[in-house]
């Protein structure tokens, strides 16, 4: 037994539910394509060398298995921070303050879909509510706050406040990991 096509099938029980069928022509023009992500400048000139992951871990100062919202990217005292993308100065901790007991001198940029954090900075070059563009300079690495040793730790957060391991923004081959 041959199989009944189907379009006539189609139509009678469209007659029957009094229902028509449209046909639909194919457009001329192509359809749009979704705009690319915006380009991401890495946050330290040169090789980021992951000295710490995104994730789970032993704290290296308090002993304690928690989790590591963020990279620490080695650099010593001194390398310019600039700003992955564009967004507004919405924080800066300052060392000795409140948060920055742990987190240092601190820079938090929002851009347009999550806020960025440069933690443990040695100088902070930008002000409260200051916008900034991708690649402007947002301070300088350092080892302030609770930390072993002078390292960049980069942060990022959707707008939620859910953390996002920043490995996954950049392309492939951005980040290295310190081998033991």
């Amino acid at each position: 037994m041959s199989p009944r096509p189907l379009v006539p099938m189609l139509l009678g029980v469209g007659a029957l539910l009094g229902v028509g069928l449209l046909a639909v022509a194919p457009s001329a023009a192509p359809s749009a394509t979704p705009s690319p992500a915006p380009k991401l400048v890495p946050p330290l000139a040169g090789r980021l060398v992951v000295t710490s992951p995104f994730g789970w871990r032993w704290h290296p100062v308090t002993g304690q298995w928690s989790r590591h919202d963020g990279l620490d990217l080695a650099a010593p005292v001194g390398v310019e921070v600039v700003a992955p993308e564009g967004g507004v100065v919405t924080r800066i901790d300052v060392a000795g303050g409140e948060r920055g007991a742990i987190n240092g001198n601190a820079v938090f940029v929002r851009a347009p879909s999550r806020v960025w954090a440069f933690l443990h900075l040695s100088r902070v070059k930008v002000a409260l509510g200051q916008t900034v563009r991708a690649g402007e300079l947002l301070g300088a690495s350092g080892a302030s706050g609770r930390v072993t040793g002078p390292h960049l730790h980069l942060q990022v957060t959707s707008l939620g406040g859910t953390p996002i391991d920043p490995t996954g923004l950049f392309p492939p081959g951005t980040f290295v990991t310190r081998s033991a």
